[in-house]
């Protein structure tokens, strides 16, 4: 028999999970730590997803900063996409629960959400491979990003509505003020921005900042995104909770009028068309 057949044979029926699990009777373990013993006690909802993100049990302080991370990649506003989506759904009356989902599946976008940290984290940390090889910014950029229209596509460099981005120095001087210095790749991602802003007139955005910190952080590409998966659903919810309280149908109402068609001019049916159908 195949071997990735045998492979999946021996799985049928089970399900194995050697990290985590309850004990019926004795409690609920992951990595370790039981939760209804002093984890329980002692720790946080946070602290339970970045354990069972990473399998390792982060520092009070780094929760933390993941919770601030929070607060500045969920704005309760409805004009950002995903929270558009959260008021659609209020609107045609759909539960928390859907309206969330579908909010957070609109979040996977290459300039918001958590796939930012992807192409971020990814970024940082060949830059930084690049630099301990001895190649200066001016070689490592086109190595690494392009141009696109005249200025540098970089992941972590780049915002679609205003350069500038008044969230990192809040996340800076929170860091500092939890005992966190610039590491390795925080540090070079600083030294970037200062070469764009004098070349480009950019800067860096919220993604290369948590980027660069997270890999500072010993965080993985994959990790990033389990910790961050939801992170957009605390300004889902409140868009969500707004709207679920005007009438139905209530957000984006259109008529007809709005609509501006640019396809073919309107055109009469053939006469037999009618006919035809009423044979069938």
């Amino acid at each position: 028999m195949n071997k990735v057949v045998e492979a999946l044979d021996r799985e049928r029926g089970r399900l194995r999970n050697r990290r985590s699990g309850w004990v019926i009777g004795e409690g609920v373990f992951a990595h370790g730590h039981n939760y209804t013993g002093d984890f329980f006690r002692e720790k946080t909802f946070l602290h339970a997803l970045i354990l069972n993100a990473t399998g390792r049990m982060p520092e009070d302080r780094f929760c933390t900063w993941v919770g601030a991370c929070h607060l500045c990649m969920s704005w309760p506003d409805p004009r950002i996409w995903c929270n558009t989506v959260a008021s659609l759904a209020a609107s045609a009356r759909t539960s928390p629960m859907t309206a969330t989902i579908a909010a957070l599946a609109a979040s996977q976008s290459s300039l918001y959400g958590t796939i930012t940290l992807v192409g971020g984290i990814e970024f940082i940390e060949a830059a930084l491979r690049a630099r301990k090889a001895g190649e200066s910014i001016e070689q490592i950029l086109p190595a690494l990003a392009q141009r696109v229209k005249g200025r540098w596509h970089i992941p972590g460099y780049l915002r679609p509505i205003a350069d500038g981005d008044e969230r990192i120095t809040l996340m800076l001087e929170l860091a500092e003020s939890l005992g966190y210095e610039h590491g390795e790749h925080l540090q070079l991602a600083l030294e970037i921005e200062r070469y764009l802003l004098e070349t480009d007139g950019q800067s860096m955005n919220f993604a290369g900042y948590a980027s660069a910190f997270l890999a500072d952080n010993g965080i993985s590409v994959q990790e990033g995104q389990q910790i961050f998966a939801a992170v957009v659903s605390s300004g889902a919810t409140a868009c969500y909770a707004e709207d679920i309280a005007k009438p139905a149908g209530h957000f984006l109402p259109l008529r007809c009028s709005d609509i501006e068609y640019s396809g073919p001019a309107r055109r009469e049916l053939p006469g037999h068309y009618g006919a035809s159908r009423e044979k069938k």
